[in-house]
């Protein structure tokens, strides 16, 4: 794994994790869209982010949380042996924001990017070349500007929220508003 090159926080369980360098993170973060990780969780405090991942074993005859006969797609962590006796490895890799901002992750691995921006909203952390940079939580209407952040402000007026554009030749915008689960859409 290549947290190996990370310095190991100790007594940290139940998986390892490491405080990573710029490097090992983009490393992580590439890894991740190259498929030789599961991005578990990403998630920031203060002034660090952290990066849950999984590693596959290379030989496993079957995906880590598929049973015979189901279709499971996470990890039963209250089933007897669960994501405890998992085949491959979980571990944490952490990297310091010292200056408020870090390499993002989005940028290779887009399920990443909500996550990233959600750290923005609420601890005002910076993904470094992040390709959506929208809000995600705060649309304007909090007291405060990253409420979980080291310093909090008044919120300034936001620009307006920019939506992506509906594109196509067959493609219409109907605009129908919150009422509309099973009048247009069945179920």
């Amino acid at each position: 794994m290549v947290l190996n090159a990370g310095q190991t926080v100790a007594e940290h369980h139940p998986w390892p994790r490491a405080v990573v360098t710029t490097e090992i993170w983009k490393t992580l973060s590439e890894g991740l869209a190259g498929g030789a990780w599961t991005l578990l969780g990403l998630w920031g405090e203060v002034s660090m982010v952290h990066l849950a991942v999984y590693e596959s074993p290379i030989n496993s005859p079957q995906p880590p949380f598929e049973k015979e006969g189901s279709h499971l797609s996470t990890p039963p962590p209250f089933e007897k042996g669960g994501w405890r006796e998992a085949p491959g490895e979980f571990c944490i890799a952490s990297l310091p924001c010292l200056d408020g901002r870090f390499p993002s992750v989005g940028r290779f691995h887009p399920p990443a990017q909500r996550l990233e921006r959600t750290m923005t909203d609420l601890f005002g952390l910076q993904p470094m070349d992040a390709p959506d940079l929208r809000p995600w939580l705060d649309h304007g209407r909090w007291t405060v500007r990253h409420p979980l952040g080291a310093a909090t402000a008044p919120t300034p007026p936001l620009p307006p929220y920019r939506f992506l554009p509906v594109e196509g030749e067959s493609l219409h915008q109907i605009p129908v508003g919150p009422v509309h689960a099973g009048i247009i859409e069945p179920g």
